[in-house]
């Protein structure tokens, strides 16, 4: 399943990985600035509609995030080369896989 738009979004445990595997290397995590603003303004956890939860844990790689173009305010779990498992900021409109927490 692709989801191109703001997050959070909840779906099922379907097989993620393999639907992924030819979009961009990474997966959209429910993090985003909190008003959709470069500059200052803090990124947060979006996990439900009308929630926000502060980041206690950060894992940008060097010289993120960046805000680049003034258009990247969503959290992107790299997977690839030297961003390997690192934290991106891009734009929320990109295609790519969302990295979902369920309830077991």
């Amino acid at each position: 399943m692709l989801l191109t738009k703001y997050f959070p979004y909840r779906v099922d445990a379907g097989s993620l990985s393999s639907a992924c595997t030819s979009v961009i290397n990474g997966y959209w995590t429910s993090g985003q600035r909190r008003n959709l603003q470069c500059g200052n303004d803090p990124f947060v956890w979006k996990n439900y509609p009308g929630t926000e939860v502060a980041l206690t844990y950060t894992n940008w790689f060097r010289a993120e995030p960046s805000c680049s173009s003034g258009s990247e305010h969503c959290i992107q779990l790299t997977t690839t080369g030297s961003h390997d498992e690192r934290w991106n900021d891009a734009r929320c409109g990109q295609s790519m896989c969302a990295m979902c927490e369920m309830d077991l």
